[in-house]
């Protein structure tokens, strides 16, 4: 599943353009396991454009809920892509143990986090 949804960001009384696009890779007990990608990026924006549509991060206390199996949000970047002196760059890193065990804890398979 893919989804835009508009940012509320504002500069002088006029929102911003914003957009997040996500695919779902996983649903497990009461939360799902996503692929975001954005552009361009806002503040806050994959956690405000997520709440605004009834899915707030796992442990987001501003925008959503605290849990009490996660201190913090379960917001993490996999991959970041750049482009440096004309050469793409691009830095990817595993998922941390505590959102590996927290996805194990609602029956969510990482298996797809594994192309």
């Amino acid at each position: 599943m893919v989804a835009l949804v508009r940012g509320d960001e504002r500069i002088r009384g006029q929102p911003l353009a914003a957009s997040t696009r996500y695919l779902v890779l996983g649903r497990g007990d009461r939360c799902a396991l996503l692929e975001v990608e954005i552009g361009p990026g806002r503040m806050h924006q994959i956690r405000v454009h997520l709440a605004a549509i009834g899915h707030p991060l796992v442990g987001d206390a501003r925008y959503g809920a605290v849990d009490p199996d996660l201190p913090r949000q379960a917001l993490h970047a996999s991959e970041l892509r750049l482009e440096l002196d004309g050469s793409p760059l691009i830095g990817r890193a595993p998922l941390p143990a505590d959102l590996v065990a927290l996805c194990a804890a609602r029956a969510i398979d990482v298996g797809a986090l594994e192309r």
